[in-house]
């Protein structure tokens, strides 16, 4: 029994090696020789690599099956490199039944126009259609779930590009260069951009950022010259996504924020949102207030760096940290409010920001020396906030203050920023309803720890 079967496997191996020597060659109608390999116990090939030594321009249509030796074989795979650097190539059809086009296939076919992709093909490998530069559109198939790096990079022609739902990530360079490319729409379903995905993309006039996206690499959509506007589907997955660099957010190339397709200058962070995202907004032209939830507890680094057109911001109580350089030369930022549980500040903060001045809680300027703002800048509340003349009380006199603050703020010589009781950035009547309601339900003083 065991020579019996020490025999069995030793033929089993020599057939699997006489299948992996038994390439063959067919000749296509349109002159291109194709080496085939084959594969899967027999049954199937892989085009290995094809060759042309003509002048003419040709259509090549791979057969959807071979005959070797009496067999029938179907074509299931176009192999790496199998194609490339074939110059008189104008259009590829690939039949249905392949399931994968491998790395470099169709690399350098720079007369190629239009290629057919089965909706079997479920694989594109790195680089396959690199510098196509004459290839203008392409449907990828709903079976892809990756956009390799370099699919499509320096497709100078590629005009549109359809990528179907079920495709998760998007390579490195994948479409770097295509300076042609007018229309591309991200599905719900990416969760990633690789570096200079699409760098140098520069007709592309907007994109679509999916609810789905977690992470943008590196410069990716550096160059994209025509970006006007980026459409976030979800405020609140856009804050947590991870940009790589200053470089990766493409609200820095864009002048418009849409949501959902409706331009919006006003934003307001959704209730129950943790933390903004290093860069999630930086250099965001077309922003001009930001209203921050009580849920958020932390701001990533330079989170809103130069936005030059931010002028309001509201931060909700709950804030405990701010990321360096969080709001750093937002130049037409004049007040903001500092919640009292903003204890971890990040250097130069508010660098740049000559005419913003900040209300702070009660001995809460030693979080801020280095904020990038001068002293004169940082105005703290009085220890008792209602207690607006600071004598220790709180009553008839304060009210007094508050209205002559509201008249003549000069006279007093009482900060507005410690006549707006209610903190809601301005002196009005609504601090001197806050007043009565501390005269008659009193006050809760904050400890130590709160100040």
């Amino acid at each position: 029994m065991r020579k019996y079967i020490i025999l069995t496997l030793v033929l089993s191996l020599v057939g699997a090696k006489a299948w992996a020597e038994e390439d063959f060659t067919v000749e296509n109608a349109d002159g291109v020789t194709i080496y085939y390999n084959i594969i899967n116990d027999g049954t199937e090939v892989e085009v290995r690599r094809g060759v042309y030594n003509g002048h003419n321009p040709i259509n090549l249509v791979i057969p959807e099956e071979v005959t070797y030796q009496d067999k029938t074989l179907k074509v299931t795979r176009i192999g790496k490199e199998s194609f490339n650097e074939i110059y008189m190539l104008t259009s590829i059809t690939i039949p249905e039944g392949v399931t994968s086009i491998g790395g470099s296939a169709f690399a350098y076919c720079t007369s190629l126009t239009s290629i057919t992709i089965p909706s079997t093909v479920d694989s594109i490998g790195y680089g396959a259609f690199y510098n196509d530069y004459n290839l203008e559109s392409v449907t990828i198939p709903k079976g892809v779930k990756k956009i390799e790096d370099a699919t499509f990079c320096s497709c100078n022609s590629l005009t549109s590009v359809t990528i179907p739902e079920g495709v998760t990530s998007i390579g490195r360079e994948a479409f770097r260069g295509c300076r042609a490319l007018a229309s591309v729409t991200i599905p719900e379903g990416v969760e990633s951009i690789g570096d200079e995905a699409f760098m140098g993309c520069g007709k592309v006039p907007s994109v679509t950022i999916p609810s789905s996206m977690k992470s943008i690499g590196r410069r990716a959509f550096l160059g994209c010259n025509d970006l006007t506007s980026v459409n976030i589907t979800d405020v609140a997955a856009w804050c947590k996504i991870k940009f790589a660099d200053e470089t990766a957010s493409p609200l820095q190339y864009a002048q418009k924020i849409l949501f959902d397709g409706e331009e919006v200058r006003d934003v307001v962070i959704p209730e129950g949102v943790e933390s903004i995202g290093d860069y999630a907004f930086r250099e965001c032209e077309g922003l001009t207030s930001v209203t921050i939830p009580g849920s958020v507890v932390s701001i990533g680094y330079c989170a809103f760096l130069e936005c030059p057109n931010l002028k309001s911001v509201t931060i909700g109580n709950g804030l405990t940290s701010m990321g360096e350089g969080a709001f750093a030369y937002c130049r037409g930022l004049t007040s903001m409010i500092m919640p009292r549980s903003l204890t971890n500040v990040g250097d130069d903060c508010f660098r740049g920001c000559a005419d913003l001045y900040l209300s702070l809680p009660y001995e809460g300027r030693i979080y801020f020396v280095k904020c990038g703002l001068e002293p004169e800048q940082l105005i703290e509340r009085n220890y008792i906030e209602q207690d607006v003349n600071n004598d220790g009380n709180i009553n008839s006199g304060d009210v007094v203050s508050i209205y002559n603050c509201i008249i003549d703020p000069d006279i007093t010589g009482i900060h507005p920023f410690r006549a707006d009781t209610n903190l809601d950035g301005a002196v009005n009547s609504g601090d001197v309803v806050d007043i009565y309601n501390a005269i008659i339900n009193g006050v809760t003083i904050p400890d130590e720890e709160e100040r």
